[in-house]
């Protein structure tokens, strides 16, 4: 009946500090460019962001002491992942988007909203600037709320997966086979 964005959830939380010039920004590039969200099934696995310039990192740097970037995934029934960018695999403008992130700031915060494992070894490239890595899953009508809990530290990100996160996808036993005709 309600959803509560993770937008609308930081900026409702008592205790967390949002860029508002940032916020701003992407609420407008948001409502110029509104999603495809496709038919039952075959859904974009991915819908493109807001391009983050440089400039405009450098400037939400000076205001801001932690970044936290949101990578999305759709997946649900009838709609797995695919051994590709956008679906398994973070694109290139993701990964050019964490670069420069990480170029400006020191401490952050990666939230994955995703409904299947992906591949994390992008994280290898970025060493220690990214400290914090949650896999939120798929939150539902509350998840802005929720995901405001954990990064305030009102409740413990205790939650156990349901499947391995392997290190590549050849290490999952069943890369050799599975989808196999």
């Amino acid at each position: 009946p309600y959803k509560v964005s993770y937008l609308d959830g930081i900026k409702a939380c008592q205790t967390l500090k949002i860029n508002k010039k940032l916020a701003d920004k992407y609420t407008a590039w948001c409502s110029a460019n509104p999603v495809d969200e496709g038919v039952w099934g075959r859904w974009p696995r991915y819908f493109p962001e807001m391009p983050f310039d440089a400039g405009m990192i450098a400037e939400a740097a000076e205001e801001s002491n932690r970044a936290v970037i949101f990578i999305g995934r759709s997946s649900g029934e009838d709609r797995e992942n695919a051994l590709e960018k956008g679906s398994f695999y973070v694109t290139d403008e993701e990964r050019t988007a964490l670069h420069r992130i990480c170029e400006q700031f020191d401490n952050v915060t990666i939230l994955l909203n995703i409904g299947s494992v992906m591949d994390m070894g992008w994280l290898r490239e970025f060493g220690s600037k990214i400290g914090v890595v949650m896999i939120v899953w798929q939150g539902g009508m509350e998840s802005g709320n929720a995901v405001c809990d954990l990064l305030s530290g009102k409740v413990n990100p205790s939650g156990k997966l349901t499947a391995t996160v392997a290190r590549s996808y050849e290490d999952f036993p069943c890369s050799k086979d599975f989808g196999a005709k």
